[in-house]
């Protein structure tokens, strides 16, 4: 079985932020990188300190309940494991920001 990390990931000032990830040759399987905006808003991908194991996942407690959801609805099994990250490397991070209401009758 295949294992989504959980921990708190400090953004910048002591904000922390909740975050799911797995390992990204996991996720794919499951997951298209170009479905993580229109699902969750966006992504993050890290890697261990050595560079040899990406993980990429969602952080936000909406975006983490959709990301689990949608690996189950896809056929994924997995167990949800607590995890220390503080020695992952961010290599990528983006976030997508839907139009609002406003904006689309312009």
């Amino acid at each position: 079985m295949d294992a989504l990390y959980e921990y708190m990931l400090d953004w910048s000032k002591g904000s922390k932020r909740r975050h799911l990830d797995g390992e990204r040759s996991f996720i794919e399987r499951y997951i298209r990188r170009d479905e993580f905006g229109t699902l969750f808003g966006g992504q993050m991908l890290l890697t261990d300190p050595t560079g040899r194991t990406e993980f990429i996942g969602v952080w936000g407690r909406k975006a983490i309940g959709d990301f689990k959801r949608t690996l189950r609805e896809r056929g994924a099994e997995f167990a949800v494991l607590p995890a220390d990250a503080s020695s992952r490397v961010v290599k990528l991070y983006s976030q997508y920001y839907r139009p609002i209401e406003s904006d689309r009758s312009l």
